[in-house]
């Protein structure tokens, strides 16, 4: 597999486009070349906000500055503005033109793009008032991109009409002359304008030879619409075209205004006569027309070189309908411009598009399939088509009606996608489905007929197999709006994608992830790709359409740095085409979840292409317990690499499932008997079944360990603890059985779940890494349910084995985790490993690599049995006692009894625990500490471990546990013999101040002169540290978090997070901190 650091940067750019500003800053955390290469990309854009000024080192990088005019005052005091040189793109939001970005605009003299879009653009009841825009200020470049006012806000598109329109023209029209006054017209190659903004007499005076994009939104009034309007009439957007020879793009999203007399934008008069040239737009490769007029001349004169057609009603009629009925399929009115075939065939036959390669349009009135013939033979080389059969007669097909549609496309051996939207949805079986759960009762009363508009897949695949050039289908899915105080449930359509696929004959389709809104506002489809949606006709991504292969390992890495609730989104979709290389989350997306599962009344039955997503994905979740699984779901899953499954204990779904899956590496039940906080559920466990009949084998076994914030919080309820113990203990025993345990690699279960003496029975050959979370029962506490009748197990034998005994019949373990949290309520509250009196021969983990033991106990005999090859040891306490820190708890600060303090290890206990194995080769150290000390702890640490490169400590509760920056000089002090440390975490005060004695502004005035609350400036932490330490690149630190409780009475401090820095050093500089753009919470409950 090559690195990705080998790539082609190119290829590299591509990965880049993929991945969010997030994930961009995850992957540039794996190391310093992709940090160096990445943090170009990150930093480019930037929202300036006067009290959250970005670090000083990464002003160099801003390429784009985006600001609000109400929210920028202090441009004239900052030092990034006196130099604004670098910046490219300038993008401006608010109700005015204010000073301040007059400063910026005249500060920018290698401005690109000047985006104004939004600018003027309100909410709620001040969208439909408007003060008028001041004259534009002067610039000192020549922007190629010049955008204004072409973003409306929902209350402008809702609630507009002919006063409100003329108010808008009235307070947007002077400043946007002056704009092209004062930027040079030679230069602009793309141009985006409100219509009201868009002053046709002005600006047709201009040529426009560089012009190659032309958008225009809003409402178009003609100059017929206003008394107060002396424009000539002839002077119309044809106008502007003509005087643009070289457009290539043009986008005409108008909206459709019934409250005017010409409700439709016209670009060209049909009754005005042709340009000598014959056409007003010689050179357009794309025209994009919404809601056209019945009159518009310029489609007559549209060139054979287009390539781009759409011609689509905008919204579309079935955004937000009620469910089906007559009236809405019996309307014959025109509607928003919708043609009817016979008019689209008309217009087909008038021009000549031979290279036509996308048509998107809208129809109404449909009869026959006359027209799609007639787009077969007009547009031979089409690649993409979509269309949408809008509201009236034929508006809902049959599948009858879809085999024809299809048939009549078969002469297009170029088509490869295809968009339909003229049903409702796709289901699985050959009967209609049952009527959606989102109809109320008044909308069922109100059904004169069936719930129709539906076709099943079997129909679906009958139709496109005749298609053997598409690959890809987009067709709808009716889902509800969400309204509130409505008494009739409305519904929208959205696309779901499916690919066709092809197998000696047979034609099956399968769903792909997430589902892509149907254009509904402007700033849904001005940009398709810039939202993740169509281009070309193709999925965004697809190696042929950048002229790249990548191989699948690339796209292996760029998932594996992308979080899964990116992947489920529509951006991400087109990332993950390729079969075998995503997964899919039922959580996190619904629509794949209904595929796999349908979560109703009893007798709903899932969607038959369930199987057919069991069969392709190698990742599967879902939860046994809500979820009814069809029968055929289980016949055939043998492709299934990976299970995840929800439940509350052992169910007949479950086991189905189990025994379907039988090709399985990886069985996840982390989550079973888990139960979040406010769940429901009663605190006692019942009594679970055992498994039995398995065939599946897997080599990573997750069991139960994730606990649930009922459980943290109410385990000290000794009844709940052992119902526990008990209804866990024999499903796992009853699994270890059915499934073998030699080839188990990973183990992760709960500590309540493990039962030793079983456990130990078995030789355990394979494991790798082993996780134990939970409470630890310890045998000490001689609690009856470790009687176990079940698994045949009497509580005395737990004298004569431990954790240990499970160590050992594991000879290969390279990975131990044991996240067991402190259980104040028992008299023995930390797991032990290894009992302090009980003989060892040699180690009982010679191959260990990486060791994490939290709330350890200074009494384990594990410690003296760590083997030389360990890189990784932890000693952390889970959570760490600083979490909850009120500013009146000075007293709990300076506890001294080691039971509040959860037994935290003093330093002079931490000393003889890591001096008791040599640890040559320990790579990372991470404890916790309480008390004072004199930093011998970390002379020490120096001595034992000179190859360490991070080091991470926490000063819990305690005497101590708030240092000054002398305690940091004195730290560092000691480090200073590590030459290879790197990387260093420092929890040991209340956090970093960023300037003397001041507090971030999010804490100012709740910070009182409480020892609490004392932070250390950053320029003492600085002066501190980077004296002795000469190789530390990174640096995390505290920062102290605020929650407010009792209405604002009271103020706590509540859990620290890190503020993580990097280490920039100059030639003969004090090394300065940069802050990433990353926030890391300390370990609190890793189990919850």
């Amino acid at each position: 597999m090559p690195h990705i650091l080998d790539l082609d940067l190119a290829v590299l750019a591509l990965i880049q486009s993929w991945l969010s500003r997030r994930d961009l800053v995850i992957l540039s955390s794996t190391c310093r070349a992709l940090r160096a290469l990445l943090r170009i990309t990150i930093f480019a854009s930037c929202r300036w906000i006067d009290d959250r000024e970005p670090p000083k080192s990464i002003w160099p990088l801003i390429r784009e500055l985006r600001v609000c005019s109400e929210a920028i005052n202090g441009v004239h005091y900052s030092a990034f503005f006196r130099d604004l040189s670098n910046i490219t793109s300038v993008c401006v939001c608010g109700e005015t033109i204010t000073d301040e970005i007059a400063f910026i605009l005249a500060s920018t003299p290698q401005l690109v793009c000047l985006d104004l879009s939004s600018l003027g653009r309100r909410s709620g009841d001040a969208a439909l008032a408007w003060e008028t825009l001041p004259e534009f200020p002067m610039l000192c470049c020549q922007p190629r991109v010049i955008k204004f006012c072409s973003s409306h806000g929902p209350s402008y598109l809702k609630f507009s009409h002919q006063s409100i329109c003329e108010k808008k023209s009235y307070a947007t029209r002077w400043a946007f002359m002056t704009l092209l006054h004062e930027a040079d017209i030679s230069y602009v190659e793309e141009l985006e304008v409100g219509t009201e903004a868009l002053s046709i007499p002005c600006v047709a005076t201009y040529t426009w030879n560089s012009l190659q994009r032309l958008t225009v939104t809003g409402f178009w009034l003609r100059p017929s619409d206003t008394l107060t309007n002396l424009a000539d009439l002839h002077v119309h957007l044809g106008t502007l075209l003509i005087s643009a020879p070289h457009l290539r793009v043009l986008r005409i999203l108008c909206r459709f205004a019934d409250w005017l007399a010409h409700p439709h934008c016209v670009a060209w008069p049909a009754e005005e006569a042709r340009p000598p040239t014959g056409s007003a737009v010689p050179a357009l490769e794309e025209l994009d027309l919404r809601n056209p007029a019945p009159d518009e001349g310029l489609l007559i004169q549209l060139p054979r070189t287009l390539r781009a057609l759409t011609l689509m009603t905008y919204p579309h009629l079935t955004n937000s309908l009620n469910p089906p009925q007559d009236w809405a399929l019996a309307e014959t009115a025109p509607l928003c411009g919708t043609r009817t075939p016979e008019e689209w065939i008309s217009f087909l036959d008038a021009v000549a598009l031979p290279e036509l390669r996308m048509l998107r349009l809208s129809f109404r009135m449909l009869r026959d399939m006359a027209l799609f013939q007639c787009i077969a033979t007009r547009c031979p080389k089409l690649e993409l088509l979509e269309v949408h059969g809008e509201i009236g007669p034929g508006c809902l097909w049959t599948a009858e009606q879809l085999y024809q549609f299809a048939e009549a496309l078969i002469p297009l051996t170029n088509l490869r996608c295809l968009h339909v939207n003229t049903f409702n949805d796709v289901f699985a079986e050959e009967l209609p489905p049952p009527l959606p759960s989102w109809l109320s009762y008044a909308d069922l009363q109100s059904l004169s007929m069936p719930y129709s508009g539906n076709i099943s897949e079997k129909d679906v695949v009958r139709a496109f197999a005749q298609l053997t050039s598409v690959s890809e289908l987009w067709l709808p899915k009716s889902i509800p709006l969400v309204r509130r105080r409505a008494r009739t449930q409305r519904y929208r359509r959205v696309w779901q994608a499916y690919r066709l696929l092809r197998d000696d004959g047979m034609v099956q389709i399968r769903a792909e992830p997430g589902i892509i809104e149907c254009p509904r506002e402007r700033n849904l489809e001005l940009h398709w790709a810039a939202n993740g949606e169509m281009t070309g006709g193709s999925f965004r991504g697809e190696p042929e359409m950048f002229g790249v292969t990548m191989d699948d390992d690339v796209y292996v890495l760029a998932l594996g740095h992308t979080s899964s609730k990116y992947l489920s989104s529509t951006h991400s979709r087109q990332l993950t085409h390729r079969p075998h290389l995503f997964q899919i989350e039922p959580r996190e997306s619904e629509v794949v979840a209904e595929r796999l599962s349908a979560r109703g009344p009893d007798g709903c039955e899932p969607p038959g292409n369930a199987l057919e997503l069991g069969k392709a994905l190698p990742f599967c979740e879902i939860d046994t317990d809500h979820t009814y699984l069809h029968s055929e779901f289980f016949h055939d899953l043998r492709q299934l690499q990976s299970l995840a499954i929800h439940a509350q204990g052992v169910s007949a779904n479950m086991l189905n499932l189990l025994d379907a899956a039988s090709r399985i590496d990886v069985l996840d039940l982390s989550y079973m008997c888990y139960r979040p906080r406010n769940c429901g559920y009663a605190l006692h466990y019942e009594e679970f079944p055992g498994f039995c009949s398995l065939k599946c084998h897997p080599r990573v076994l997750k069991f139960c360990s994730r606990l649930g914030q009922q459980y943290l919080n109410n385990a000290d309820d000794i009844r709940m603890y052992e119902s526990r113990i008990r209804a866990l203990r024999y499903p796992l025993a009853t699994l270890l059985h059915e499934i073998g345990v030699e080839q188990i690699e990973v183990l992760e279960t709960s500590a309540e779940a493990l039962c030793l003496p079983l456990a130990t029975s078995y030789i355990w050959s394979s494991l790798r890494r082993l996780v134990i979370t939970g409470f630890w029962p310890d045998p000490l506490e001689r609690l009856e349910v470790l009687d176990d009748p079940n698994t045949e197990t009497p509580a005395w034998i737990y004298k004569y084995v431990h954790l240990g005994t499970l160590l050992v019949a594991a000879p290969n373990i390279r990975v131990l985790i044991i996240r067991c949290q402190y259980a104040d309520w028992l008299r023995y509250p930390q797991c032990v490993v290894w009992p302090h009196g009980d003989p060892a021969y040699g180690s009982c983990v010679p191959l260990l690599e990486e060791f994490e033991l939290y709330n350890p106990a200074a009494r384990d005999g594990i410690f003296s049995q760590l083997p030389p090859s360990l890189r990784q040891l932890s000693l952390l306490l889970l959570p760490h006692l600083i979490k909850n820190t009120s500013i009146d708890m000075e007293a709990a600060l300076s506890v001294t009894d080691a039971s509040v303090a959860h037994n935290a290890l003093l330093p002079s206990a931490l000393i003889n625990v890591l001096s008791s194995a040599p640890l040559p080769d320990l790579r990372q150290l991470r404890f916790s500490f309480r008390g004072p000390t004199d930093m011998r702890l970390f002379e020490t640490i120096a001595t034992l471990f000179p190859r360490l490169e991070l080091l991470e400590f926490h000063a819990e509760i305690g005497p101590g546990c708030l240092w000054s920056a002398r305690d940091l000089s004195q730290c560092a002090r000691a480090l200073s013999p590590l030459a290879h440390l790197r990387e260093l975490h420092m929890d040991t005060f209340a956090g970093i101040v960023d300037d003397v004695g001041r507090w971030p502004k999010r804490l100012r005035g709740m910070v009182g002169r409480a020892p609490a609350c004392e932070g250390i400036p950053r320029q003492d932490v600085v002066k501190a540290l980077f004296g002795p330490l000469k190789t530390v690149e990174m640096l995390w630190l505290p920062d102290m978090r605020v929650t407010m409780t009792n209405r604002g009475r009271t103020r706590e401090y509540y859990s620290r997070e890190w503020r993580v820095f990097s280490v920039n050093r100059g030639r003969g500089k004090r090394p300065r901190l940069t802050e990433l753009d990353l926030i890391a919470k300390m370990h609190t409950h890793d189990t919850d």
